[in-house]
């Protein structure tokens, strides 16, 4: 989500050759849908194919956090430029393919997904003692340090486990399908955004997007069974009910609008609930 605000700089030298707008927009198109078809385990070798394009084969790796798969495999439709720059690497037969990256990500919080690699490359800034080492910390590889190549040291990538840990927590079943349902909202609201944003002002805009991106965080955070969703969810349960009954400018009006009012409150109702419920709890093991 985030490379798209700054990924275009990388493109922008294919202008001063001559590419024009359109070549580039059908070509990233292009490229991107090529993608769609090679997340997959279930073709395992494409033969003399395999040579030349990017394979489902050759993805598998990209993807994968065993130790060979690191930093390999970046095609996107054409396999050969890895193999010209030396970053190709095949599918080890002998060893499956774990899928996810080295530290993997404990939360089903979407945002935090998003912004948790930028807090951990500031936060890696503090572990360096000087200037030049904290600069090449941003454009080196993750797994750099004093000392080593570019991308690190491959010895220091930990070796899979057995068996493979996966990030799950177990909530109610209530708190699932209350999820559930403010995601499908979220959902239908997103399409209803999307057909009507151009008649709102500035203000209303970014207002909606702050919300949904605030919505996004929560719902994957109530699955994450975060102490502090009760408040959160209350007080962003409690703005948006609020909001949609004083006739915010977004285009709700009849039962649409008072279907969201009804959610809201019931909703803002129950984390009240579970909020008084959590406060309560420290002085009942006091006494």
């Amino acid at each position: 989500m985030i490379g798209g605000l700054y990924g275009w700089v990388v493109y922008l030298p294919m202008a001063f050759l001559g590419f024009t707008p359109v070549a580039h927009v059908v070509h990233a198109q292009l490229n991107t849908l090529y993608q769609f078809w090679i997340h997959t385990a279930m073709i395992k070798n494409l033969g003399p194919l395999e040579w030349i394009l990017n394979t489902p084969s050759h993805h598998r790796v990209h993807h994968g956090r065993n130790p060979y798969c690191i930093d390999k495999n970046y095609a996107g439709a054409l396999i050969i430029w890895d193999r010209m720059f030396g970053t190709f690497e095949p599918e080890h037969q002998d060893e499956s393919v774990v899928y996810g990256i080295i530290t993997p990500v404990a939360s089903f919080n979407g945002i935090w997904v998003q912004f948790n690699t930028y807090i951990s490359i500031i936060s890696r800034l503090s572990t360096f003692k000087s200037l030049n080492h904290k600069l090449k910390s941003l454009y080196m590889g993750p797994g750099w340090r004093p000392g080593t190549k570019r991308l690190g040291n491959p010895e220091d990538i930990p070796a899979i486990e057995s068996p493979i840990r996966v990030f799950e927590v177990s909530v109610p079943a209530w708190k699932t399908l209350y999820a559930f349902v403010h995601f499908v909202v979220l959902v239908v609201f997103f399409k209803h955004a999307a057909a009507h944003y151009n008649q709102w002002g500035t203000v209303t805009v970014w207002t909606v997007c702050f919300a949904i991106m605030i919505t996004l965080g929560n719902v994957g955070s109530v699955l994450d069974d975060r102490k502090w969703i009760p408040m959160a969810e209350l007080a962003r349960c409690g703005v948006l009910g609020l909001m949609i009954s004083k006739g915010a400018e977004v285009d709700l009006v009849g039962a649409p609008a008072v279907a969201l009012r009804t959610l809201f409150a019931l909703s803002a109702m129950l984390w009240t609930g579970c909020l008084t419920k959590q406060l309560a709890e420290p002085s009942q093991k006091r006494q």
